[in-house]
Order: structure tokens, then C-alpha cells, then sequence
């Protein structure tokens, strides 16, 4: 379980930086 937490928090977090490096190019 809490593998699986960490990675779906991970796959969050990369969403939003890719989100913000998009923005901001």
C-alpha cells in the first residue's frame, strides 16, 4: 500500500511540474 501511495503521488508530482515547465516555456 504504501508503494503504491508513493508512486501515485510521484505520477502527481511529475504531473505538476510538467504542468509548470509548460507554462512557463
Amino acid at each position: 500500500v504504501k508503494v503504491g501511495l508513493g508512486k501515485q503521488l510521484l505520477q502527481k508530482w511529475f504531473l505538476m511540474k510538467l504542468k509548470n515547465n509548460s507554462g512557463t516555456a
